[in-house]
């Protein structure tokens, strides 16, 4: 035992997991840990007009997440392990801020031709690049776009740039900033707009004309937009998957990966590693966009790799495996809008 930590790490059996409960002392150790990291969060609720909360009801929310947690952990064998981690010191107002989908339209109707799973290689994984974290900014519409971008060039073609976040909260007069927005939007404005940099040193484009750094790094809020320095355009459409059909979505991972929508709970929000699930979710009203990065099959089953935008202290560092099945594809809305740009070097 470890300050408390009851290691329970072991597969009690073939596809469950056993999970760790945490003790009062290790979560007040924890708390002082993660303190540094999840006051910078505080620090921006504040300035978007939350009421400021002292270190005690910090510590109390932490305390009440820590029971939920452990309710989850020990109610017997599991397929994913919670912990606490930085939203457990935030109120539900809080962190409902930080999920920036509004409820997006219906789906277009997508012809599926049938596929044959047995065909399929049984893993996939697309690099989008670094994880990123979005901060208190609900801009998780953008972080999809850039990600889904940037493995869509990584594929086709080889280029190895990151793109603005910022560019798209201040730009994409579609969408809402920090108040929320949609992916397809986000990816219109880089197909119409020249798309800039997130980091590193202007690069010639593939599609002609340069890549440069936005005049802006990442800030979790919505400034002005500032005159693009790039001249390239690289997206050629914005297309939509397959909904909810797990093997055509597969098919469709071979080539490239997807943005998503989700519908976060509190359950998600602490999920640490294994394969994630909820049968409350609601997968008509998602709230959470992320990038459709791949598939598996482990211990606990068939999975979809996504890759989140809160950074690599969250979940498998900033990754999360959710239950993939013939059934309802995905849970929590994830197959049901698939976004993906293509582009010139295709």
């Amino acid at each position: 035992m470890l300050l408390g930590v009851v290691l329970l790490c072991a597969a009690a059996s073939a596809g469950a997991l056993k999970c760790n409960t945490y003790s009062e002392e290790w979560a007040t150790a924890e708390f002082e840990r993660i303190q540094p990291h999840a006051s910078a969060y505080w620090a921006q609720f504040e300035g978007r007009g939350f009421q400021k909360r002292n270190m005690t009801e910090r510590l109390g929310l932490f305390h009440a997440a820590l029971k939920r947690v452990n309710a989850h952990n020990s109610a017997g064998e599991q397929s994913y392990c919670q912990k606490p981690n930085h939203f457990s010191t935030m109120t539900a107002e809080e962190k409902r801020i930080m999920n920036g989908i509004r409820s997006p339209p219906s789906h277009p109707v997508v012809p599926v031709e049938y596929v044959d799973k047995a065909t399929l290689p049984n893993e996939v994984y697309h690099d989008t690049g670094r994880v990123e974290n979005q901060g208190s900014c609900g801009s998780c519409w953008s972080f999809a776009a850039s990600h889904v971008l940037t493995g869509t060039l990584k594929r086709f073609g080889g280029h190895s740039a990151e793109f603005s976040e910022q560019q798209l909260v201040d730009c994409t007069r579609a969408c809402y900033g920090c108040n929320g927005g949609f992916s397809d939007k986000a990816l219109e404005y880089w197909m119409q707009n020249p798309v800039d940099l997130d980091n590193g040193e202007r690069v010639e484009s593939l599609a002609g004309g340069v890549l440069d750094p936005y005049s802006q790094p990442y800030e979790a809020q919505q400034g002005w937009c500032r005159p693009a320095p790039s001249t390239a355009r690289v997206i050629t459409g914005v297309k939509y998957g397959p909904k909810n059909n797990e093997a055509a979505l597969m098919k469709l991972l071979q080539d490239r990966p997807t943005t998503l929508y989700f519908d976060v709970t509190d359950s998600f929000q602490h999920y640490h590693y294994g394969v994630y699930e909820d049968r409350y979710c609601d997968p008509v009203h998602t709230n959470h966009a992320m990038t459709l990065v791949g598939y598996g099959t482990g211990d606990q089953g068939d999975y979809w790799t996504v890759k989140n935008s809160w950074g690599t202290q969250w979940g498998k560092d900033g990754y999360v495996q959710v239950r993939r099945d013939p059934q309802n594809c995905g849970d929590c809305g994830l197959c049901d809008f698939p976004i993906y740009p293509t582009v010139f070097s295709e």
